[in-house]
């Protein structure tokens, strides 16, 4: 009597975990890995839209603009100025009967830079800045920073590049300091091959360490102290080196 008395009165909890089989805890454990993975790569509003966009088309959708007439079943999706995405399966039934509706943001805890950051008060230069995410105004001193942004050539076209690949450009590094997170960066003095030609090295190096030279060269053959990868790379006029030293 006291015992079922007991189970009606205390809430007895059980974790969730015990009543899963190990094929839907793999299930479990991929999604949740692909969604970090996936969140690593959005950490601004022009990357999630990017990465967004991709994703969907890998599972069926298609750009609003492409499509003529829609049917239910169709899946749709629209890129709103590069920043954020809108996605729709079309139903059955008429819209006065209902729709459903899903809303999220990437909230991803950052601080950026005002468009006019620097101000001085008290004889020191501080930088002006606005966060988002929860992040509280201590922590940015005790984490490492990245820069994300966009660069603009002078032709108007604009080049993705990842913050670790900028971090080997003590030019192209300097230049987006200045710069809030998720900013157009112009680089008007910077030829359209120029950079595609950094684009390339920067990418290239991003997760390995480009190999230091030996020095005194050990051999007077120059493709002999440098790897396969680094001899293709400087193998055009010598004009464009130059300017790559520049």
């Amino acid at each position: 009597m006291e015992e079922n008395l007991e189970k009606k009165l205390l809430d007895e909890k059980k974790s969730g975990w015990l009543d899963i089989d190990d094929e839907r805890f793999g299930r479990i454990f991929d999604f949740c890995n692909g969604y970090m993975e996936f969140l690593n790569r959005s950490k601004t509003e022009r990357e999630f839209a990017y990465n967004a966009k991709q994703l969907a088309e890998e599972n069926g959708f298609v750009d609003i603009n492409k499509v003529e007439k829609l049917n239910p079943g169709d899946k749709v999706y629209f890129v709103n100025r590069e920043k954020s995405v809108y996605m729709a399966i079309i139903g059955k039934q008429k819209l006065e009967n209902g729709l459903h509706i899903i809303g999220a943001h990437i909230d991803s805890p950052r601080l950026d830079l005002k468009p006019n950051p620097i101000y001085e008060d008290g004889e020191l230069a501080y930088f002006n800045t606005h966060y988002y995410g929860g992040i509280k105004k201590y922590q940015w001193t005790t984490i490492p920073l990245a820069i994300h942004g966009v660069i603009v050539k002078s032709n108007g076209e604009k080049v993705e590049i990842s913050s670790k690949a900028v971090q080997r450009s003590v030019l192209v590094k300097g230049i987006i300091e200045d710069y809030p997170d998720d900013a157009e960066v112009p680089l008007n003095n910077v030829k359209s091959n120029i950079l595609k030609k950094i684009k390339e090295y920067l990418e290239h190096y991003e997760n390995p360490e480009p190999k230091e030279i030996e020095r005194p060269l050990p051999s007077q053959n120059f493709k002999e102290c440098v790897d396969e990868w680094d001899n293709t790379y400087i193998d055009v006029e010598l004009d464009l080196i130059f300017e790559l030293i520049l």
